[in-house]
């Protein structure tokens, strides 16, 4: 019986291993700045050419893993106080950009936009 159990431990324990190595999500670490950025919707001071960017983004539908169609880079910065995250999304045809939900809690998923999930 105790045979047994080790077998199955080990065999849990296996498919655990190969299941944690093939982690989805990539970790990345904001760049500190030592000036506060003033938050006007314009990447222009000199503090964003610093930061962490990250650009290598893969679609979660219609293709899942498959690279995006458009580019989008994201911009991390922190100081003692705040994250700053900084979006450039390029579209071709912004005059189609779908921006109708703004109430709280509403249907946004169904509008461009872009979302920042913190595992805290």
């Amino acid at each position: 019986m105790i045979h047994k159990i080790t077998i199955l431990i080990l065999c849990l324990l296996a498919i655990y291993l190969t299941y944690a190595e093939d982690s989805e999500f990539k970790v990345v670490s904001p760049k500190w700045t030592d000036s506060p950025l003033i938050i006007d919707g314009q990447l222009d001071e000199a503090s964003w050419q610093l930061a962490t960017i990250i650009n290598d983004f893969v679609q979660h539908e219609p293709t899942a893993g498959a690279p995006t169609e458009l580019k989008t880079n994201v911009y991390l910065l922190y100081d003692e106080n705040q994250l700053y995250v900084g979006f450039e999304c390029y579209k071709p045809d912004m005059d189609k950009l779908m921006a109708n939900e703004t109430r709280r809690d509403s249907r946004f998923f169904l509008d461009d936009y872009v979302a920042v999930y913190l595992d805290t």
